[in-house]
């Protein structure tokens, strides 16, 4: 977007706006969060995953984990490639344990508003870049991002708005630089990254370096999802799509013939209105103003594509955060482009915008913004966390453990530990949920294996055998 003739230049209160905008939404949600890990919360399974592959790396065993239902340790860069892990493990080294990543992923999600501010600035001045600003970090998209512990993608976001600012600044060494930091976030973001180069493409100066980093963006997703993933232990490229697992399925031949041979399926996925409905969700923040200005939607159409021909709508849950998120504040740089090209918008517009994003959670789940609230602000006394944590001090620290979700991010500084019920019959602990239905009949089959007592409290049941 060129900045206006008239443009002012950022005022010290707009910026500090935004700053204060973004240190509130990190230390709201930073609070909510580390409450919740104090109570263990039930979707700590992925922080668990990342927190035993760092601890591993530290330690020189590489980013393996041991939490996925594969027959041996597996490199957690196998499910999504993620390079930018390496760069996080010197942090937590120095800060070991997952309310340090949860730190390091709600800073990623405050940072993108900076970019963004400069960005919305050029076109609306100042005042109305701190209102498109503060409706990123306001809107629901953003809010529910946080609820997840730790995501390397949190970072995308703010580097490929960054990206964006250095462009326009005319410094493509630094354009290049925080594109290729972006894309080591996840592989599907060599995707948005290409698409990013297209859009940029037409009015650069220097049209290779984006033609370049067009085709790296579309190598680098193929080969991550060809190549390396399926040799990291996982062997399933194409299981966001919903396709078969079988070794076929790593070469380009099988998805042409698999695309050729279920067209009217893929068609039929693509035209879900559910789905659509989702994407008009994550539009409506930006007050549908990015659709008066689409090519700044471009760079989420190929994360969008995948979602949409996905097999399963629970895709569009959780996961469809992070397949979206990295071009999420690409909407509000489309919105600020639509009020700028319309001057009667520009006073009233970011106003607008900012008010949408508080009136869209309206549209989501209450479930899904109420569920993590709760989780936080449930009384300790309820949580149960207090026996859950008795029970797993009393492990050793070279045993092997299955234990339910709520355990495991406690128990991640062990080369061996399961996400029960997962080999739960080979471990020399099982820490169960004894009132969950399965704790409830495994705890009897168990003890007929040779599985004893050696913790009960409140329901929380933690059985131990003699170990080999």
């Amino acid at each position: 977007m060129p900045p206006p003739a008239d443009a002012a230049p950022p005022s010290r209160r707009a910026v500090a706006a935004v700053w204060m905008g973004a240190a509130a939404y990190a230390a709201a949600c930073l609070a909510l969060t580390w409450a919740s890990l104090r109570r263990l919360p039930e979707n700590g399974f992925d922080a668990a995953t990342f927190c035993q592959a760092l601890w591993r790396f530290n330690r020189g065993d590489g980013m393996l984990t041991t939490l996925h239902d594969t027959p041996a340790a597996v490199s957690v860069l196998g499910e999504h490639f993620m390079p930018v892990l390496y760069a996080f493990a010197p942090i937590f080294r120095l800060f070991p344990g997952p309310a340090a990543l949860a730190a390091l992923h709600v800073a990623g999600l405050a940072l993108g508003a900076l970019p963004l501010y400069a960005l919305a600035a050029e076109a609306l001045g100042p005042e109305g870049g701190a209102w498109i600003a503060l409706a990123y970090l306001a809107s629901p998209p953003t809010t529910i991002s946080a609820a997840n512990v730790f995501a390397p993608e949190s970072f995308s976001a703010a580097l490929f708005l960054a990206a964006v600012w250095a462009q326009s600044r005319g410094k493509d060494a630094a354009y290049a630089a925080l594109a290729l930091a972006a894309i080591s976030c996840r592989e599907t973001n060599g995707l948005v990254a290409a698409a990013l180069a297209l859009v940029l493409w037409r009015r650069a100066r220097t049209p290779r370096l984006h033609a370049a980093l067009a085709a790296f963006g579309a190598a680098w997703f193929a080969v991550c999802v060809f190549w390396i993933e399926p040799r990291l232990g996982f062997g399933d490229p194409f299981g966001p799509l919903g396709l078969p697992r079988a070794a076929a399925t790593t070469t380009l031949a099988f998805a042409r013939a698999h695309a050729a041979a279920t067209a009217l399926e893929l068609a039929r996925r693509c035209l879900d209105a559910g789905k659509w409905l989702h994407f008009a969700r994550w539009l409506a923040p930006a007050a549908f103003l990015p659709l008066a200005e689409p090519v700044w939607l471009i760079p989420a159409a190929p994360p969008a594509a995948m979602l949409l021909a996905s097999s399963s709508r629970g895709l569009l849950g959780v996961a469809a955060t992070w397949y979206l998120f990295p071009a999420y504040g690409f909407f509000f740089v489309a919105a600020a482009a639509a009020i700028a090209a319309r001057p009667r918008w520009r006073t009233l517009g970011p106003r607008v915008v900012f008010a949408c994003s508080l009136w869209s959670y309206l549209l989501f789940s209450p479930r899904l913004l109420g569920g993590y609230l709760a989780a936080a602000l449930a009384p300790g006394r309820h949580s149960r966390a207090a026996p859950i944590r008795a029970a797993a001090a009393l492990i050793p620290p070279d045993a092997s453990v299955s234990a339910f979700d709520r355990a495991l991010t406690i128990l991640y500084a062990r080369k061996r530990l399961y996400r029960y019920p997962w080999k739960k019959d080979e471990a020399d602990f099982v820490l169960i949920d004894a009132l969950a239905d399965p704790g409830r009949a495994d705890a009897a089959a168990l003890r007929e294996k040779g599985f004893f007592p050696v913790f009960s409290r409140e329901g929380i049941l933690l059985l131990g055998r003699e170990r080999r």
